[in-house]
């Protein structure tokens, strides 16, 4: 529950990790957008707040990531009847965003309060109460910063205007596009939308700063935190679309509880994924285990190993912070907030160093893959698979990803978890959306977890993990195989991959939107380093499938 003034908004709970963090715009079901407030207004907005209640502890992403504790996002429980419980009538605190409007009968701008949750006002001009509409262009920067689109000095950037006369501007709105409307003055000046939003190439100016005779930089605007103080900011501004996606990225860390007694002793996400792995592939087990791990089957001499049933799991997930402009994935992730020792933009001025950060925990159930070690260092070191990942990484060399994904071994089991979330999502109940990744490949020891989670206590309804019954497994296995044999845009698909490659910074060989990608939430990796021809693709000279059974 978020509130703005007495106008109280439902917000989803699990989505104010990440999707609606702290600064990311929420449209209520009335059309009019909201900036969720910075994380440490979530607590302070009530004197009845015990924090210690809301605590969520994960030791090991604790110490990675340098605080005390996390703290789930206030569940609202209605006050009445209990005027003096803890934790009762807690809300988040939202700010109205864009507060430029434009009246939907004359066109001319007007700025609304923050606190104002109505759609209608008073115009001027219409002499009445009418409907207003928010702007649909704002301004951001790569740091996070966001502001109101400058309307007026957008309009008389062209030109000196007089003092003397009177300035009233107004949108003209021609055609079905945004970028067909005209921003008009009743001096006469007037400046056209048409090219104003996009992001610049390499050095160059943006968009918005041409328009703006390259003269525009950001002022450093965080209306989610309610701070009227600006900061200073050398990041391009962008004028994008407010309802773009590319508006807000979470920057978010994930990790599997263990157990309830397990020792702290990682110093590195790699080291908690190891761990991880022990667990998911039963080297090692315990009592109070978090993780409820069995064996379905197992095999010696094919490239599948072992797979396991992930009856029940359980993962925390932390938002370290977030970004505006470029995408997110958790590898960047980590990297920002290793390399980041400053104020973070979740919070308010009032938090120079946070000492914790928001987290959920969810639960849910899952498939486990081991793959043979042997098998894989074989077939990765033969002259062909060579040759084609030495292309590979001549063409991404700068593409930070690219040490994720340095071996043929890494994209060969990518590859194949996207073929099974296609397929999975087909037998299982669960839409394509639903599937996560999570790729293990430490210490030459290599798995692939496909999960489902909720953020309920009672986890999921079982329709995953079925499917790793060695029967169904088989089966779902050999269709998602057949699936990467074909794709409907070959020959172009595997020749492309053969020659240049595609996909993001070209790193994708024989894999498009129409054979192997699937959407980002169920990729942790932009859906980078993807290859048919590693695994499936029957003509190809690289395919895994030529040295080695998948199983037996």
């Amino acid at each position: 529950m978020a509130k703005r003034g007495s106008k109280h908004i439902e917000v989803p709970r699990g989505k104010l990790i990440g999707q609606n963090g702290p600064g990311s715009l929420y449209v209520d079901t009335e059309g009019i957008s909201y900036v969720i407030s910075a994380a440490d207004k979530w607590f302070s907005s009530h004197k009845r707040i015990n924090i210690q209640k809301m605590e969520l502890n994960e030791p090991r992403l604790e110490m990675l990531l340098g605080v005390k504790n996390f703290r789930e996002v206030p569940e609202y429980i209605s006050s009445f009847g209990f005027e003096k419980k803890e934790n009762t009538g807690v809300s988040i605190p939202l700010q109205r965003f864009p507060l430029v409007h434009y009246c939907t009968k004359c066109g001319y701008f007007k700025k609304f309060y923050p606190v104002n949750g109505l759609k209608t006002s008073y115009c001027s001009r219409c002499d009445k109460d009418t409907v207003f509409t928010q702007f649909p262009i704002v301004i951001v920067c790569g740091s996070g910063h966001m502001m109101d689109f400058p309307y007026f000095r957008y309009t008389h950037v062209k030109d000196n205007y007089s003092q003397e006369t009177e300035h009233s501007v107004r949108v003209i709105r021609e055609g079905s596009s945004i970028l067909n409307w005209t921003l008009k003055c009743d001096c006469g000046l007037s400046h056209s939308l048409s090219g104003v939003t996009g992001q610049g190439n390499g050095e160059s100016l943006t968009p918005f700063q041409k328009e703006m005779g390259g003269h525009a930089k950001c002022f450093g605007h965080k209306p989610w935190t309610g701070d009227k103080l600006e900061e200073e900011c050398e990041e391009k501004p962008t004028a994008i679309l407010r309802n773009s996606i590319s508006n807000y990225n979470a920057e978010t860390i994930s990790a599997l509880s263990i157990s309830t007694n397990s020792t702290v002793s990682e110093s590195s996400y790699e080291e908690i994924k190891s761990d991880e792995f022990s667990r998911l592939t039963l080297k090692i087990t315990e009592e109070k285990e978090k993780l409820d791990v069995q064996n379905s089957f197992y095999s010696e001499n094919t490239v599948i190993k072992n797979v396991n049933y992930v009856f029940r799991l359980e993962e925390i997930v932390v938002q370290t912070g977030f970004h505006r402009l470029s995408p997110s994935d958790e590898a960047q992730n980590w990297l920002r907030v290793s390399q980041n020792k400053g104020r973070n933009m979740l919070f308010s001025d009032d938090v120079k160093i946070p000492d914790w950060y928001p987290a959920k925990k969810q639960y849910g159930e899952g498939v486990f893959v081991e793959f043979n070690t042997d098998i894989l260092k074989g077939w990765s070191q033969h002259p062909q698979v060579i040759k084609r990942q030495r292309n590979c990484m001549d063409r991404v060399s700068e593409f930070y990803l690219a040490t994720s994904f340095s071996s043929a071994i890494e994209v060969m089991i990518h590859t194949f978890s996207h073929a099974m979330i296609h397929q999975f999502s087909l037998k299982s109940g669960y839409p394509i959306t639903a599937i996560r990744e999570r790729l293990y490949s430490e210490n030459d020891e290599y798995g692939l977890l496909l999960y489902v989670t909720d953020s309920d206590k009672d986890g999921t309804f079982g329709g995953l993990v079925r499917l790793a019954d060695e029967q169904k497994f088989k089966l779902n296995t050999n269709a998602a195989l057949k699936r990467l044999d074909w794709c409907s845009s070959d020959p172009v698909c595997f020749e492309l991959g053969n020659d240049f490659g595609q996909g993001f910074h070209n790193s994708n060989g024989s894999a498009c939107h129409n054979c192997s990608f699937v959407p980002d939430t169920a990729c942790s990796y932009r859906n980078c380093f993807l290859d048919r021809d590693y695994i499936g693709r029957t003509d190809s000279d690289t395919s895994i499938t030529r040295f080695a059974e998948i199983f037996e």
